[in-house]
């Protein structure tokens, strides 16, 4: 019986995967302990969800529109607007993510976030 990871993974290509907060804690502890500055982070917009962090497997490039989008569509996936057709979400690079004074756990303020409306759902290469 293997350890069960942490975070739900998702893999986008060779180059890219997605980390998935479970809880508010877990958000937490993904985007500000796990995550590096440099990795993206995605969540759906006014709608209560999993912090979403985009990583790649080396190189610094940054993401094409099609793993943004993929990217995108599991945060939508997995936040309260699931059920929607379109699901606006924000991403910005880590580094723009920052808990406030008297924030909950889960609660952040970002900047330089981009916007991106997708339908939300999962690629095929869980973990």
């Amino acid at each position: 019986d293997t350890p069960q990871k942490p975070y739900r993974t998702f893999h986008l290509d060779a180059h890219w995967f997605v980390m998935v907060g479970r809880s508010n804690l877990e958000n937490d502890e993904l985007t500000f302990h796990v995550s590096s500055p440099g990795d993206w982070w995605f969540h759906a917009e006014g709608v209560p969800g999993s912090h979403v962090v985009l990583r790649p497997r080396g190189g610094t490039d940054a993401p094409r529109a099609r793993i943004i989008a993929q990217a995108a569509s599991i945060a939508a996936h997995f936040s309260k607007a699931r059920h929607s057709g379109l699901v606006p979400v924000i991403y910005t690079q880590r580094r723009y993510v920052r808990k406030f004074r008297g924030a909950a756990p889960g609660q952040v303020r970002c900047e330089r976030e981009t916007m991106v409306m997708v339908p939300p759902q999962l690629p095929s290469g869980e973990e």
